[in-house]
């Protein structure tokens, strides 16, 4: 099964497009912004702006091109 990284800032979309994705039958990995923290949900991975370098490593580790 194909997975998608959702990387979610403030505000609610985060969350009604990880529920959307979920809906359809997709897997969704959800990376949050620790200075931006998204509503209702909590993320699978926590990142702070500036570290990209994580970012691609959770990429990948999770195998999502």
């Amino acid at each position: 099964m194909k997975k998608i990284a959702l990387i979610g800032g403030a505000g609610k979309l985060p969350f009604f497009l990880k529920k959307r994705v979920e809906e359809k039958g997709e897997s969704v990995v959800t990376i949050g912004i620790r200075e931006f923290p998204p509503l209702g949900f909590s993320p699978d991975y926590w990142i702070r702006l500036g570290e990209m370098g994580r970012l691609l490593r959770i990429l990948q580790e999770e195998d999502i091109k």
